[in-house]
């Protein structure tokens, strides 16, 4: 991610029948929402990601980006709980409330 563009690389072998002579190179930026992977639900933060309207590992990371700037490092999908290491001290995350509502 660059911003809000993701970096993306076509394989050689899928270059070969890319008609868009711009993709054909290395690190080619594009805009989120021109991928097909693109989730505006990811983009908001969902706790449970099996609400998200499209699922893949593309808004997947997103969704779990978005929750970490957040400092919201609990993610449900279904039933499995995510926890992403803040690498910092996240106030109020230790709290009896905090903890018993990923029980």
């Amino acid at each position: 991610m660059v911003g809000d563009n993701a970096k993306v690389t076509v394989i050689a072998e899928e270059a070969k029948e890319c008609k868009v002579a711009s993709l054909k190179g290395n690190g080619v930026l594009i805009k989120l929402q021109d991928t097909l992977e693109y989730s505006q639900m990811a983009e908001q933060g969902i706790d449970d990601m099996v609400e998200i309207d499209e699922l893949n590992p593309a808004s997947i990371l997103y969704n779990l980006m978005t929750r970490y700037k957040r400092d919201e490092i609990y993610t449900y999908v279904g039933p499995i709980l995510l926890v992403l290491n803040p690498f910092k001290a996240i106030e109020g995350l230790d709290t009896d409330e905090n903890r018993l509502k990923y029980v």
